[in-house]
């Protein structure tokens, strides 16, 4: 799988050190040692972009504090910003590209960006480090595993190899707190039958997905009197005053806490017990009066153009699929469209994971190919496709992660779980010089290893590459038979490697990172020059949900019931129609996996 680009366990942002060298790094500085060179360079280079005096530097530390303000707490959708709903928080470098297009200041590094964040005087900001995070999630995983039977260390090595949540790879930034973030206590109380919240039209669809939520703050604050919520809400445009059924509320569980003088609090607050009340038009003032309060409907009911999504700005802009092309290519009857990779073993899908087979079938996706990426999850795949004939298969490898894993009995494994007519690919193997979780060399080794294995049992490869392209091909040319199919999985690279996995003859497998108006705008242009015979597409789920896919999934999960939506973006970006590009990646990916043909299914 593939998802954010991080260099190695230094997490240093691809974005910003483009120039890097691929030679091993010396021990790496200091946090504060970095932003002093930044500072230093600046100042010591007049003329240059970006050289500032320490005046300079202040007034543009300012600046970029109150931009980051308005990014993250207020109007983060304005500046095409996602935040994580549960801590407000988004990717560091998303921020730092936001902040380069809005600011006027093009040169800012992400040390900058952390220069801001330290000097703060009200500490608006704080930083969310891969490891902290990692930590975090790893002991879920560890929990997880061992609730199922698995060994410590095993649990433990599959979290270190485990991609689903990015946070681990890339640090992160939300708003702190604003005056009520854990710095105050305030009692627990009955509110008001009703309390009322003031947001803005932009903010509505979110709000439809989630409800109200802190995005950063420790609570999200409501008003006893109308003209004070309206007031809150008037600051970014056009007024949407909601009101909270607090006892239904309260009997879901929501606390509430009275913070005096008409305003109360609550860490939540769910989109069922919102009702949009009031719009204001003009000014604040129309809403002083509690006859402008009307209802006026659920919230779950809002007309379409309530719920539109806001525009981005023209320079990060892409076209979504129409909702014309979305719904044809959603309800395309029996028609039967391959997702070619699939990681159902994973342990988000471990309570529901027939549901997801059955709901994918209804969406006509189906047979699914399940991702093997070690032994234990090749074997878990293997099993369960066995289980149904026809509708699932799997691969069976070792992805570079977890290369440093493997033994002289490894390559016996999977040549053994390979005599199963359910497994259809080597892989998920191949390079990952990203992150290093296994040294180089063994990546290498392993790689090769499992190219063998592939042309031994003459099944194709199932390949994986990231920041390792020159490896990768060469490798692929000196191991490969011409006769070995391969396919790059969930393709994000240049299109000068394109050109070269193309000439070599491979695959290329499109996820919904092509639905990512921002990471995906260049894989917009490419997918055109990829030739239909040559083209697959794949969810990855539960990795790599579609960023523009409506509704979004609550639980932010990926489904392969989702690939209409990623065969329609490619429909839309190619100028064929959703039907024409689920047929033939479907037929492309039955003569490649040779299903049908020897092996149970279509």
């Amino acid at each position: 799988m593939n998802e954010s680009n991080v260099n190695g366990k230094d997490l240093k942002r691809h974005e910003v050190h483009t120039q890097g060298s691929t030679q091993a790094p010396t021990e790496a500085p200091t946090e504060e040692q970095t932003e002093a060179q930044s500072e230093a360079s600046r100042e010591s280079q007049p003329g240059e972009p970006g050289a500032e005096s320490a005046k300079a530097i202040a007034e543009r530390d300012k600046k970029i504090s109150k931009l980051m303000t308005m990014m993250l707490r207020h109007a983060p959708a304005d500046f095409g910003l996602r935040l994580d709903p549960e801590d407000g928080s988004c990717d560091l470098s998303d921020l730092l590209a936001a902040v380069r297009l809005r600011s006027g200041y093009e040169h800012v590094t992400e040390a900058d960006l952390r220069g801001v964040v330290r000097r703060s005087d009200k500490q608006r900001f704080e930083i969310l480090e891969a490891e902290d995070q990692g930590e975090s999630a790893k002991k879920d995983r560890s929990a997880a595993g061992e609730s199922q039977g698995f060994e410590a260390a095993e649990t433990a090595e599959a979290a270190e190899a485990d991609d689903f949540d990015a946070k681990e790879a890339a640090p992160r930034i939300r708003a702190r707190y604003g005056h009520s973030y854990e710095k105050l206590a305030y009692p627990q109380g009955t509110p008001p039958e009703t309390l009322y919240h003031g947001t803005n039209r932009r903010a509505l669809p979110a709000i439809l997905e989630h409800g109200l939520l802190p995005m950063g703050r420790r609570y999200v604050h409501l008003s006893a009197e109308t003209h004070f919520a309206a007031l809150a809400g008037q600051r970014r445009g056009k007024l949407v005053l909601l009101t909270v059924d607090t006892a239904a509320a309260s009997q879901s569980g929501i606390a509430f806490y009275d913070a005096g003088s008409g305003v109360w609090l609550a860490e939540r607050v769910p989109a069922d017990v919102l009702t949009e009340a009031a719009e204001s038009t003009e000014s604040a003032e129309s809403s002083n009066s509690s006859e402008a309060v009307r209802s006026v409907k659920p919230l779950q009911g809002a007309e379409p153009s309530e719920t539109a999504q806001p525009a981005l700005p023209a320079e990060t802009t892409q076209s979504a699929p129409s909702a014309e092309t979305t719904q044809s290519a959603l309800s395309a009857g029996p028609r039967q469209t391959i997702d070619i990779g699939v990681n159902l073993m994973h342990r988000s899908f471990g309570s529901d994971r027939e549901r997801v087979v059955e709901a994918a079938a209804e969406a006509g996706v189906t047979p699914l190919i399940l991702t093997g990426t070690s032994v234990r999850s090749s074997q878990a795949a293997a099993e369960y496709a066995r289980a149904y004939p026809g509708r699932l298969y799997a691969t069976a490898g070792v992805h570079p992660h977890d290369a440093k894993s493997c033994d002289a009995h490894t390559l016996q494994a999977l040549r053994e779980l390979a005599a199963g007519g359910e497994v259809v690919a080597i892989g998920e193997c191949g390079l990952d010089y990203n992150r290093d979780f296994s040294p180089r060399d063994v990546q290498r080794e392993v790689f090769a290893q499992q190219i063998g294995l592939a042309a031994e049992l003459a099944l194709p490869l199932f390949l994986h590459e990231r920041d390792a392209h020159a490896d990768f091909a060469r490798l692929l040319r000196e191991h490969r038979p011409e006769n070995v199919p391969a396919v790059v999985h969930c393709f994000t690279g240049s299109g000068e490697e394109l050109r070269a996995y193309l000439e070599m003859g491979l695959h290329i497998g499109i996820t919904g990172w092509i639905c990512d108006e921002r990471r995906g705008r260049h894989l917009r242009e490419l997918v055109r020059l990829i030739p239909p015979d040559r083209l697959m597409i794949e969810t990855d789920a539960p990795f790599l949900t579609p960023r523009d896919l409506r509704p979004k999934p609550k639980d932010g999960r990926n489904e392969p019931a989702f690939l209409p939506h990623i065969a329609a973006a490619v429909a839309e970006c190619t100028g064929r129609s959703a039907e024409s590009v689920m047929d033939q990646t479907t037929e492309t990916a039955k003569i490649f996996f040779n299903i049908g043909n020897g092996k149970s299914g279509l």
